[in-house]
């Protein structure tokens, strides 16, 4: 099967199936560690690692729903605080490595599903935080911009990692297309796909070795 004759529904199963299984073993190990621990604050520790799992195992939930090609309904999602909901496990899990920026000129609703729209913000940043770590920069930094225009909602995720050629911008959002040793390539296509189903579309641009930016933008909600 070629790229182009790939389906979402088929992304979706392939990217719930290869997460689940380490996603269910990551949890057992971390209820296993957690029944020796005595000290109060290694314990939050794993309760707050428990938290974002869950999180996780919902959003493939929600993905696996893609495949039977439902109709979405635009729920209102409020972007800002959202954003504000996601960052703090990324700032957690980076903090000594990353620093999370944010614009965010005021709470604005966008017309997409919530479980949607974080799928789609954790892909982003999820291959943004891995851009900073492959990259050369001894200060990571990774900048969250949401503007509106006039009935749209722009977002941009901006890194200072390692960047990208010609030949990766190109194809980054097309299934399968991967740069990393373990990577899916999945990421930036469920990514698009879903944007595409809401009226929302994907730009990514950067340099090779200076950083990336993703930029989406989606309707807004008058509701």
């Amino acid at each position: 099967m070629n790229d182009v004759s790939l389906s979402l529904s088929e992304m979706a199963a392939t990217f719930a199936h290869e997460v689940r299984n380490p996603l269910a073993l990551a949890m057992v190990n971390i209820n296993i560690l957690e029944l020796g621990c005595k000290n109060e604050e290694d314990v939050n520790r794993f309760n707050a690692v428990k938290r974002e799992l869950t999180k996780i195992a919902e959003l493939m939930m929600e993905l696996t729903e893609l495949a039977a090609d439902k109709p979405l309904r635009k729920n209102v999602t409020p972007v800002k605080e959202t954003i504000e909901d996601i960052l703090p496990a990324y700032i957690t899990a980076y903090s000594r490595e990353i620093e999370f920026i944010t614009y965010i000129e005021k709470e604005i609703s966008a017309a997409i599903q919530p479980k949607h729209f974080r799928i789609i913000l954790n892909n982003i940043l999820k291959n943004a935080v891995e851009a900073v770590k492959a990259g050369s920069n001894k200060h990571g930094k990774i900048i969250i911009s949401v503007k509106t225009n006039t009935d749209r909602i722009l977002i941009s995720v901006q890194d200072n990692g390692i960047g990208m050629d010609d030949d990766t911008k190109e194809n980054a959002a097309k299934p399968y297309f991967t740069t990393k040793e373990n990577g899916s390539g999945i990421g930036l296509f469920a990514t698009g796909s879903l944007l595409n189903r809401y009226g929302g579309d994907m730009k990514v641009s950067g340099e090779l070795f200076i950083g990336c930016t993703v930029e989406i933008s989606l309707p807004s909600s008058r509701v």
